[in-house]
């Protein structure tokens, strides 16, 4: 919503009918919680304050004299005692009230769930909703802080609270101005940085409050006779006060943040629905038809190319969140000329990459196109990538075409400065598959053949190690591929990659069908792979399997392979 009032409205109306449920189901732990909540945050505010006039007290040489007015026969001793005594008291109540409302919290948390009379609906839930009611208890004990604090600094000093209350009144229009400013499609990275910032910004705001009636504090005391002990409360009233204000505005954005899974959880008729993150839904906006021309015109800001010039026509990109647009030249109908990739800031690391192993790759790699632009714009990362691309688009896409893609990227050598840039980045298949993680296969009962893989694991590891290596792209589908003028594939996203042994990607079926053909195109293409067998290959991949099934808790079927599996690891350390 751009505009706050009714956002706040809004989220006041669900925070009511919230409470209303939450009374209902445990109304006595509701508003016992609110009161040992304000005995919580009062006692809190004594542990410091009593203990800090004891050692004035003690400090002084009889009783201070802002104190005789209000205990004129009192003697320092029985000062010191009543004092230390009521320190001890206070502490004593806040242990006392934390450990109660912790225990009222687990209690309504336990009641709300079986209240709800669902299935269970997230990991969880019970803390969840034990930390719900614990906000909408706070909630409500802030509101009574803040009202009560304010209508006795109004009694204590209304000139100083009118002052408070103008600037709170400023504040909060500024607010709403600024808010709808942010909610401008251009504001995006603007709102999302302001989000993010907003408990520096509240105290922030809180400081200059409480350094305004600071200042009006010591004027009073400057210019006439003001009470010391008036002055002591306004300043720690005024402070709690503030702290209310802050905790209040959090509690209320995290609460609105999680308010499917509350709503789900507190009320038996809604459902969960699972909603997208701000920063998606922010991002999607931007693309559709009515904002689309405002960010094509963003980013032709940022460019030094003519993107206005260019129709650009949507294809689907099949990783979430990063959009992909082509674009057409003005009188080129055929084909396309450029490819336009779109990222929210949150896909900081997928750009990142993608942009990095675009110009790094060698330019007469096949499946490789060319940056010739890229930046960041209202919010959003772009990559500007040349073409000409088949006017089909996506179309054409075969398994040929997909075979072809797969088959480019093993006969490529990746450059050693690549290959150590990528390698040392992320793990290799034999690497994440620890014995531990083989071990797993036990939970079926014993098995020698598992032993037997166990023992000789520890020196398949090192034999894998020396095996060619390739730039394995987990991305590679029919929805990451192009087809470019000639026909050929060309790759549309290169961020999710890794180095890994060759035989990795390659299905068994397939290296049992065309194997010696794979490594025939191997060994004509690479140097390194001239001792490389087929063995080798099936290794890997059988390595890749075991590692998705032993991921998915697929023991049994994993169990299938390790015979398989200890064949190859015995022919391919014996062919050393």
């Amino acid at each position: 919503m751009s505009n706050l009032n009714s956002l706040i409205a809004d989220y006041c109306r669900w925070f009511n009918l919230l409470t209303a449920k939450v009374a209902e189901l445990c109304h006595a732990h509701l508003y016992l919680s609110v009161v040992l909540f304000l005995i919580n945050q009062v006692s809190q505010v004594l542990v410091v304050f009593i203990p800090l006039k004891l050692l004035i007290v003690i400090g002084s040489e009889g009783v201070p004299r802002f104190i005789r007015p209000f205990i004129p026969q009192i003697e320092q001793e029985t000062l010191i005692i009543g004092l230390a005594s009521g320190a001890g008291i206070a502490y004593f109540l806040y242990l006392l009230s934390d450990m109660a409302l912790n225990k009222l919290a687990i209690r309504a948390g336990r009641r709300i769930v079986e209240g709800s009379d669902k299935i269970s609906l997230f990991d969880n839930q019970q803390e969840f909703s034990k930390l719900m009611f614990t906000r909408v208890a706070r909630t409500w004990g802030g509101v009574l802080m803040v009202v009560g604090g304010m209508a006795l600094g109004y009694l204590l000093d209304w000139r100083i609270y009118a002052v408070l209350t103008g600037l709170l009144i400023l504040e909060y229009t500024g607010m709403v101005f600024y808010w709808r400013y942010l909610s401008q499609p251009r504001q995006s990275l603007n709102k999302i940085s302001f989000i993010n910032r907003k408990t520096t910004y509240l105290q922030g705001l809180s400081a200059i409050n409480f350094g305004v009636v600071f200042l009006f504090l010591v004027y009073f005391f400057w210019v006439e006779s003001y009470s010391f002990i008036v002055g002591i409360i306004i300043i720690l009233l005024t402070r709690q006060v503030m702290i209310r204000f802050t905790l209040a505005f959090n509690d209320a954005f995290i609460t609105h943040q999680q308010k499917e899974k509350i709503s789900a959880l507190y009320f038996s008729d809604v459902k969960l629905i699972e909603v997208k993150k701000q920063h998606e839904v922010t991002f999607v906006e931007g693309l559709l038809p009515q904002n689309w021309p405002q960010t094509i015109a963003d980013l032709n800001a940022c460019s030094h190319i003519d993107l206005l010039s260019y129709q650009w026509q949507w294809v689907d990109s099949g990783v979430r969140n990063i959009a992909c647009y082509l674009g057409q030249a003005e009188g080129h109908s055929n084909d396309y000329d450029l490819l336009l990739k779109l990222y929210p800031l949150q896909q900081e690391k997928n750009y990142h990459s993608d942009k990095l192993i675009r110009e790094e790759l060698d330019s007469d790699f096949a499946l490789n196109t060319r940056v010739i632009d890229s930046g960041e714009s209202e919010g959003k990362y772009f990559l500007l990538v040349e073409g000409p691309f088949n006017s089909s688009g996506k179309q054409n896409i075969t398994k040929t075409l997909l075979d072809s893609a797969r088959q480019a990227l093993w006969c490529y050598p990746l450059p050693e400065y690549l290959h150590s840039k990528v390698a040392r980045s992320t793990p290799m298949v034999h690497e994440r598959l620890e014995v531990d993680k083989l071990a797993e296969i036990r939970v079926l009962g014993e098995n020698p053949i598992l032993d037997e893989v166990l023992r000789l694991y520890p020196r398949i590891c090192p034999y894998i190690d020396n095996l060619p290596t390739f730039l394995f792209n987990r991305a590679l589908n029919p929805g990451a591929l192009l087809v470019s003028k000639d026909g050929e594939p060309k790759v549309s996203h290169w961020h999710a990659l890794g180095v890994e042994p060759l035989g990795m990607g390659m299905r068994l079926s397939e290296l049992d069908e065309v194997g010696e053909e794979i490594l025939s195109r191997l060994r004509e293409t690479r140097e390194d792979c001239q001792g490389l067998s087929l063995a080798s290959l099936k290794l890997v991949s059988t390595l890749a399997v075991l590692e998705g099934l032993l991921n998915g808790q697929k023991y049994s079927e994993a169990a299938q392979y390790m015979e398989k599996f200890s064949v190859l690891m015995k022919e391919c350390l014996d062919g050393q």
